[in-house]
């Protein structure tokens, strides 16, 4: 969606960072375990921060509706899930 037309091969992009994202944090905990105190739910939150806010203010030169629709979805996305989060860690 955003900007793929000026990426060279979008989808490698978007499968690679789907393999990091998911298995670098289950291969951590899995083989890791008792390697020190990291947070890996940290790092998987910071990666789908970094993905939602990516796409907000990394933006193409000229916006098309359908990007403009993606943009909205990402800032609420982002905005609900730091609203949760935080209030979840206020609260306990």
């Amino acid at each position: 969606s955003v900007n793929w037309r000026e990426m060279t091969h979008p989808l490698v992009h978007l499968i690679l960072f789907g393999i990091m994202t998911i298995f670098d944090p289950i291969y951590n905990y899995v083989y890791q375990r008792n390697m020190g105190d990291v947070s890996y739910i940290a790092h998987l939150g910071g990666s789908v921060v970094g993905l939602l806010l990516g796409v907000s203010i990394l933006r193409n030169m000229k916006v098309t509706p359908k990007e403009n629709i993606v943009w909205y979805i990402c800032m609420i996305a982002y905005i609900i899930i730091m609203t949760v989060l935080i209030t979840f860690n206020i609260v306990l």
